[in-house]
């Protein structure tokens, strides 16, 4: 047995029923369209120069970014162990956050959630225009890309017990430092929607059938090391986590129920075993949250609102198409 997976117990249904659905709650929406929420999460590689030719961003200049950002615009810095660089701002439903991910050439963006795709957009323009001018400041701007060209000779990793276990466990020393690292090499827009329960994992198989039915609306081409890839996100997943990985969705096997979810994880390499709860990377595109919503993860960072918000709409139509199928009487269950 590998290193890093012995010292975990095996999953349970009742374990993971805990973590994701406690207490047995409904989703929030309770089935209703019209109380749906929208949390938008966007990744951007932060960098000097253009999309043809720049220099990503060192820990030093994101600190500088970080520390405008709490002086000239009102966020703050809550110095969380685990998430070093993280700061946020309090708004009347929630939270902006703002923080580095994996690399400190990343920043993700996250906003608290929203009523409706007019909400959300301004709330992203008002974003921007703080980010941008922090960015601004240090001689930095949000590149419009997807994907790295290459492998950069020259990049700072976060100094997180959690991701040196990833890099350097023996479970990951068949993969190549490309697909190693990754996560520093893909940028890209989350949609949350506060839709999860335990009945709701029913239709992942029919969400992650729409996703792969609108590639070309919500990914985009790019070119690494020499080759273009049609969807970069899906080839680095493959690749890294290999074909066979039991959560990763990319695209075998989906489950479907809090069973079949606990039978893939207990078939699943652990790929970070400083995480003493949940050490295996699962369901890629979407999954569902411990905060009550679906994660939709497969779409393409864009720098475009109006491109931000087209993904919102596909994924609000993905979700109420495969809830309209909903059994009438599980309601409230």
């Amino acid at each position: 047995m590998t290193k890093g997976i012995s010292t975990h117990k095996p999953m349970t249904p009742e374990c993971l029923r805990r973590h994701l659905f406690d207490k047995g709650r409904v989703p929030f929406w309770n089935y209703d369209p019209h109380k749906l929420t929208i949390g938008v999460e966007v990744e951007y590689f932060i960098a000097s120069g253009n999309e043809q030719d720049f220099k990503l961003a060192t820990q030093n200049q994101y600190l500088q970014v970080r520390d405008f950002l709490i002086s000239q615009r009102g966020y703050q810095d809550r110095h969380l162990e685990d998430q070093p660089g993280r700061i946020s701002k309090d708004t009347e439903t929630g939270y902006i956050a703002i923080k580095p991910d994996f690399a400190w050439h990343i920043l993700e963006i996250a906003l608290p959630p929203r009523r409706n795709t007019s909400e959300i957009g301004m709330l992203l323009v008002e974003v921007f225009l703080d980010i941008d001018a922090a960015l601004a400041s240090v001689g930095l701007k949000r590149l419009d890309l997807s994907c790295l060209p290459r492998v950069p000779e020259d990049m700072e990793i976060l100094e997180l017990g959690r991701l040196k276990s990833y890099l350097h466990s023996p479970t990951n020393s068949k993969f190549d430092s490309a697909y190693r690292l990754f996560p520093a090499l893909i940028a890209a827009t989350h949609i949350h929607l506060n839709c999860s329960d335990e009945n709701s994992l029913r239709w992942l198989p029919g969400l992650y059938k729409l996703d792969r039915n609108v590639k070309s609306l919500i990914v985009r081409p790019a070119e690494f090391e020499g080759k273009i890839f049609l969807n970069p996100r899906e080839y680095f997943y493959s690749n890294a986590l290999g074909l066979n990985y039991g959560l990763a969705a990319v695209p075998e096997t989906i489950p479907y129920s809090i069973e079949t979810y606990v039978d893939q994880y207990n078939k699943t390499t652990r790929l970070f075993p400083e995480d003493k709860f949940f050490p295996a990377r699962d369901l890629s595109f979407i999954r569902p949250t411990k905060y009550g919503t679906l994660e939709f993860r497969s779409a393409c960072s864009f720098n475009s609102v109006e491109k931000i918000l087209k993904i919102v709409n596909i994924r609000m139509e993905h979700l109420l198409e495969c809830f309209s199928k909903y059994d009438e009487s599980n309601k409230g269950k």
